[in-house]
């Protein structure tokens, strides 16, 4: 596992999530624009994704079918950050992707832990 990844293994996956998403937006769009919606989404308070399905579904609320972009970003941001294989398809489910990097996520937590 990469350093990141060690770093990574200690913090909760909702954390790292939140973490993918404001680099995504803000590598994307800008640190005034990720601030906005990150304010917007009321997320600024808690620094961690919980409902995965209100997220994808604020974000479409705002940015229409522009969000899938956004979401695509997001998604090979978490990826890079687990050192995880990502692997884009043409139909795009946000929501699956994420759960993949969770399950990924959890079992390299696994990994670290025995050793």
């Amino acid at each position: 596992m990469s350093e990141e990844g060690q770093k990574i293994s200690s913090l909760d996956f909702s954390i790292v999530l939140y973490e993918s998403f404001c680099d995504g937006l803000k590598n994307t769009l800008g640190e005034g624009v990720m601030q906005v919606i990150i304010f917007h989404l009321q997320l600024a308070r808690s620094e961690k994704i919980d409902n995965i399905e209100q997220l994808d579904h604020n974000l479409r609320s705002i940015f229409d079918v522009g969000a899938v972009t956004l979401e695509k970003i997001m998604v090979k941001e978490l990826f890079r950050k687990l050192n995880a294989p990502y692997k884009g398809e043409d139909s795009f489910d946000f929501v699956r992707y994420v759960d993949l990097a969770r399950k990924f996520y959890e079992e390299e937590k696994k990994e670290t832990e025995l050793k």
